[in-house]
């Protein structure tokens, strides 16, 4: 029986039954139709950048449905890494799914499925390129060792196909031997050095190259050197307000940073100076001028990228004694009532204080009566007592004092003297004939003055007429005349007050009420031509009289270069003189208590 283009329909139970006249016999047997295995779609190569998910899916058909296989590079996949993920679904068909996630660079390779029944085997393949572009992903970073010690740089890199990797210092390739080693596990490539020294500092530069894509990264290597103290350090010691320096030396690669502090963690004073030069590894803190509270300990710590030291110096800052260096005189006359200084000068640091005293009384600052005074340099000190009394007399002295000790100043013997001065002065008087003039005057003089009162050169006293009273302890001086006489009194009257130190004087003028005098009368002149007649009258009489000069009737007055009169018109002059000038000149003096006249004759040869 031959059944021809077999189809599924045809499958069934087929049966024979053969027969002769002997008999019969039969058989049966069961037609089963087959299909070769097919893979729809069949797979395809495929390209994908790293880290990507990719997927494989197909069907598969068959009678019976065929086993199925994955496999890569021809091995089976049946213990995939977890991120290589088979699923399959049975039914009437297979429909099955490889997919691949967060794709790796080893994970590039052939894909295959195979299927198989009783019918036959099939197989389809893909290549799978896994892409990355040549990528750094972790880069060698820049490193500061201690000289001797090991280091590593490390790099990751990303890229298919693997690069070649190759390290360089300072553009020289390096290789493994020695003290160096380079590896390469993976995409991780190692220089290792297991010991650096100071020639191994500069430039570290990874290149990879895997003939599609070229890179390179860079770090710095700096091979160190901890800070180290240079020498040793001298601890300062100074006076008092002197200059000092601290300063230490240091070496390092790089070289440290520099900083100062005081010991008893109280911060530096804005006096001082941080003078630190780190280029050349010098600590140095500078006092200008130094006071106590720069005594002390001081710590400079020297640091750099590998490490730090310490090191403490000593400022021992010593007080300095006063020193009087301009003493206070040894005498002072003072004058009454005017202003006395006591002055010293003196040094010492502490900057002293200075005490002056008046046997063993202190001179304390009160307003108006006594100034403290101290310079702006601090080494001048005065006292001063504004208005000096002669119970202020005596012998003072000073001390000047700090907390390094005291000195003492030598005594200063202090009198007070004044010169006569005339706080009140005498007034001129004017007062009839016969009539009482008082004179007073106040004087202030130490010791006190004697007082004397003078006319035409001569002291006055009783015998002249008049009364001198003194209040010496007051200075009220008077001088009394109870009866003016025109003859004895009259006129300038000197003041004069003198005692030990000095003298002053005073001119009054005592005028009495009369009509006026001549003392001669005018004079008859001769003059060659051409010379100057000069013609005077000496007047007495207060008030003091007008004098009117005329010739013969006619009233003269001064004409330019020929006629002039002095201020007091006690005297006429004129000048060149010509015959025209010859007549009689008059001369008329008056007053409200009376006149005079006088007469002479100007002739001219």
């Amino acid at each position: 029986l031959t059944i021809r283009n077999v189809q599924i329909e045809n499958e069934d139970e087929y049966n024979v039954r053969i027969v002769n006249e002997f008999g019969e016999i039969t058989s049966k047997a069961k037609l089963s139709v087959l299909e070769l295995p097919e893979i729809q779609p069949l797979l395809e190569d495929k390209s994908i950048q790293i880290r990507q998910q990719i997927e494989y899916s197909t069907t598969i058909t068959g009678r019976p449905l065929p086993e199925i296989q994955w496999l890569k590079n021809q091995k089976p996949l049946n213990a995939s890494p977890p991120h290589i993920n088979i699923e399959t679904i049975e039914e009437d068909v297979i429909k099955t799914t490889l997919r691949i996630d967060n794709i790796q660079s080893d994970d590039d390779g052939t894909y295959a499925i195979r299927v198989k029944n009783r019918a036959g085997q099939k197989e389809s393949s893909s290549k799978l390129n896994v892409l990355a572009k040549l990528t750094f992903i972790k880069k060698i970073q820049d490193e500061n060792v201690i000289q001797g010690q090991p280091i590593s740089f490390q790099c990751q890199i990303e890229a298919i196909p693997k690069p070649k990797v190759t390290f360089y210092l300072n553009d020289q390739e390096l290789k493994s031997g020695g003290k160096i080693k380079i590896e390469s596990k993976g995409d991780l490539n190692t220089l290792s050095f297991s010991k650096v020294d100071l020639v191994d500092s500069g430039i570290i530069k990874a290149m990879a190259d895997n003939g599609l894509d070229k890179e390179e990264i860079s770090a710095k290597l700096s091979v160190c050197l901890k800070p180290s103290l240079v020498g040793k350090p001298t601890d300062a010691q100074v006076s008092i307000g002197q200059p000092a320096r601290l300063q230490c030396a240091f070496t390092g690669l790089p070289m440290p940073e520099l900083k100062w502090s005081r010991v008893d963690g109280q911060p530096l004073h804005e006096g001082i100076e941080i003078a630190n030069d780190e280029n050349q590894g010098i600590a140095a803190l500078v006092f200008n001028a130094t006071t106590m509270t720069d005594k002390g300990a001081y710590l400079v710590k020297a640091t750099n990228v590998v490490g730090s030291v310490e090191q403490k110096v000593n400022l021992d800052v010593k007080e300095i004694k006063p020193t009087i260096i301009r003493d206070l005189e040894a005498a002072i006359n003072a004058t009454k009532g005017e202003p006395m200084t006591l002055t010293i000068e003196a040094t010492g640091n502490p900057k002293p204080t200075v005490r002056f005293f008046r046997g063993a009384d202190e001179l304390v600052a009160t307003e108006g009566q006594i100034e403290i005074k101290e310079s702006e340099d601090g080494q001048t000190f005065t006292a001063t007592i504004l208005s000096m009394q002669p119970n202020q007399q005596g012998d003072y002295t000073a001390t000047v004092q700090n907390t390094g000790g005291m000195a003492k100043s030598k005594k200063c013997k202090v009198t007070v003297t004044k010169t006569p001065t005339f706080i009140r002065k005498p007034q001129d008087l004017t007062v009839a004939d016969k009539s009482e003039a008082v004179f007073d005057c106040e004087i202030d003089a130490y010791p006190n003055a004697k007082i004397s009162w003078i006319r035409d050169g001569k002291p006055l006293n009783t015998k002249d007429g008049v009364e001198i009273q003194a209040q010496a302890d007051k200075g009220l001086y008077t001088l009394r005349i109870p009866q003016v006489d025109t003859t004895k009194h009259m006129g300038t009257i000197l003041c004069r007050a003198e005692n030990a130190i000095g003298t002053t004087e005073h001119s009054i003028q005592l005028n009495v009420t009369t009509a006026p005098t001549l003392k001669a009368q005018l004079k008859d002149l001769e003059v060659l031509r051409g010379q100057d007649a000069i013609f005077t009258v000496d007047v007495q009489g207060y008030p003091i009289p007008d004098i009117i000069w005329s010739r013969v009737d006619k009233v003269l007055e001064e004409q330019n270069e020929i006629i002039s009169f002095s201020d007091d018109r006690k005297q006429l002059t004129i000048r060149n003189v010509q015959i025209e000038n010859e007549d009689e000149y008059n001369v008329r003096i008056v007053n409200e208590f009376g006149e005079i006249t006088s007469k002479a004759k100007l002739s001219v040869l």
